[in-house]
């Protein structure tokens, strides 16, 4: 009986999404077609993963699947809005959802390793995003600078024995 609750809510909030989307575009507030709206999907598969915990407060392991499904649906529904516009721009938020999701994860659970694999991914993140600004905008600072940098920083922490939780 909950399941078909939870099921016809989550109808009626697409649903009413849809149609507030219809009326905007029949204004010709915000255009789309129904094929502009693909990305709901993925919103509502990552839904589906956080309900899968949140209803039962159990399979905290849905939250890692769902944090990244949520994020990038809501990015393909920005780059539908925009006509893939920022696309060269906003790739990194791909791999920053899967430090979104691990985050998500830790942050229920209180779960170390789920907070370590977060932190590797939003490092990949900000080193892609470091690396893109530093080709657009003219190589200011150069990618054997930053190499070397982050040799040195990794020396340090191998020399001070530096572990992750200690």
């Amino acid at each position: 009986m909950k399941n078909n609750k939870s099921a016809g809510l989550l109808l009626i909030l697409f649903g009413s999404l849809y149609l507030v989307l219809q009326i905007l575009s029949q204004l010709n507030i915000l255009v789309l077609n129904f094929w502009d709206l693909w990305p709901l999907t993925t919103i509502a598969i990552g839904i589906a993963f956080e309900a899968l915990h949140y209803g039962t407060k159990k399979y905290p392991g849905f939250l890692i699947p769902g944090g990244i499904f949520t994020t990038i649906g809501l990015l393909h529904l920005f780059e539908v809005i925009t006509h893939w516009r920022f696309a060269g721009y906003t790739w990194p938020i791909y791999i920053l959802s899967i430090s979104i999701g691990f985050m998500h994860h830790h942050i229920v659970t209180k779960e170390q390793w789920s907070k370590v694999i977060g932190i590797i991914f939003f490092t990949i993140f900000a080193f892609n995003t470091f690396i893109v600004s530093t080709i657009l905008f003219n190589g200011i600072i150069s990618f054997n600078f930053v190499f070397s940098i982050i040799i040195i920083i990794v020396g340090f922490l191998l020399i001070l024995k530096v572990r992750p939780g200690k």
